[in-house]
């Protein structure tokens, strides 16, 4: 049961994407049985432009609680043993943070009880800290939100959320029967309508998150070196996140590091051949480089890709929306609502592409089905006026 702790910031800056761009995916290619392995990602990449390794704390320094919280927490815990295990977190976590602000900034277990604040990634760090103290085991579940725009840094940001799950030590599955998911707790504050979920994620993963949104932090300040550090950090954890490799790849051509960026984009496309994410930033690349038919070939892959978020293909069409080609936005907008047929945007969207292409009475149709999807009140009153203008024309 999720806490009844209204945040103010639901989301995580996980997923750094520069706005327009594709790429060619690399060819995988079975080896000769005598040929040599390619080399780890890590150990191919050229630090030379990176500078010294700046301070960055360890997964240990990440999940230490001081040891007056500790003495405190463990003797709730050792209190109530009439309660179960797993819930004794629970109980405990949702009266220690009664007062807890959820602003959107990643913290350390410690840090986070020092401000008594932070995102989804502070309060599920938290979470494994206190968990680890007395061996509960915890799943992590990672989902996508919409697409968010940081005008500062002229960087589009899908936001990824993560929760805790603590299971429930007590349970033992009974032979030959087949459990859809074992119980458990879900750590988390009210959960996003316009979020969906990518599965469970290992701990290694989780972790890499966390470096991750720091990454991503110091990319929208321009701070390229420590940002390259802090996702090389990510990858030593979860060397094939493809969200990873495609933030680095991003800080490389920041850093004027072209090749680089390329082998990394091609390296990701290896493992997620159709990545939204990857085959824009990559055409981008290729379009700054004036490598205008492979760039071309790109924008074929993007239009044929199966990447699966409805979100990655709102941003794009967004993006193409903004640039005015109304017919791209149009195709990518009817593509979120087809993977998304519940969410709102993607018919919003369409709407106000369609009445630009002077489509009227199509446009108020797709603008009272996102009335029809919406939950939002925000939301649904800027449709609201949006379907009045419609109407009265």
């Amino acid at each position: 049961m999720p806490f009844t702790l209204k945040p103010t910031r639901l989301f995580t800056k996980i997923s750094a994407i520069l706005l327009a761009a594709l790429s060619l995916a690399a060819c995988t290619s079975v080896p000769a049985p005598d040929s040599q392995a390619p080399l780890p990602l890590l150990d191919t990449l050229d630090l030379s432009d990176l500078g010294e390794r700046p301070d960055i704390a360890s997964v240990e320094e990440l999940l230490t609680i001081n040891d007056q919280e500790k003495a405190r927490f463990l003797a709730y815990f050792e209190a109530h043993q009439e309660v179960k295990r797993h819930h004794r977190i629970y109980d405990y976590l949702e009266g220690r943070l009664s007062t807890f602000s959820y602003y959107g900034k990643t913290y350390s277990a410690n840090e986070t009880l020092t401000h008594n604040a932070g995102n989804c990634m502070s309060l599920a760090i938290l979470t494994k800290a206190y968990a680890r103290l007395v061996g509960i085991e915890i799943d992590y579940i990672e989902e996508t939100s919409s697409p968010l725009f940081f005008q500062s840094a002229q960087l589009g940001v899908i936001s990824n959320h993560v929760k805790t799950k603590l299971m429930d030590p007590s349970f033992e599955p009974k032979p030959g029967s087949f459990y859809f998911y074992e119980p458990g707790l879900v750590v988390d504050y009210f959960p996003s309508r316009n979020s969906l979920s990518k599965g469970n994620i290992d701990e290694a993963e989780f972790l890499a998150m966390y470096y991750q949104n720091l990454a991503a932090d110091a990319l929208e300040l321009t701070h390229y070196r420590r940002a390259a550090w802090l996702a090389i950090e990510g990858l030593t954890l979860a060397p094939e996140r493809v969200e990873l490799v495609n933030l680095l790849a991003v800080i490389y051509r920041h850093l004027g590091s072209p090749k680089q960026a390329e082998a990394l984009y091609l390296h990701g496309l290896s493992l997620a051949a159709d990545d939204l994410n990857l085959l824009t930033n990559y055409k981008l690349l290729l379009a700054n480089q004036g490598r205008q038919d492979e760039a071309a070939s790109l924008q074929r892959r993007i239009d044929q890709a199966q990447d699966p978020s409805p979100f990655r293909w709102l941003m794009l069409a967004n993006d193409y929306y903004q640039g005015a080609d109304y017919h791209t936005a149009l195709r990518y907008y009817t593509k979120a609502v087809e993977l998304a047929p519940y969410m709102p945007q993607g018919y919003a969207g369409r709407a106000k592409t369609l009445y630009l292409l002077g489509k009227q009475a199509e446009a108020k149709e797709a603008i009272t089905l996102a009335i029809d999807k919406t939950h939002q009140v925000d939301l649904e009153r800027r449709y609201q006026a949006k379907l009045a203008l419609l109407s009265s024309h």
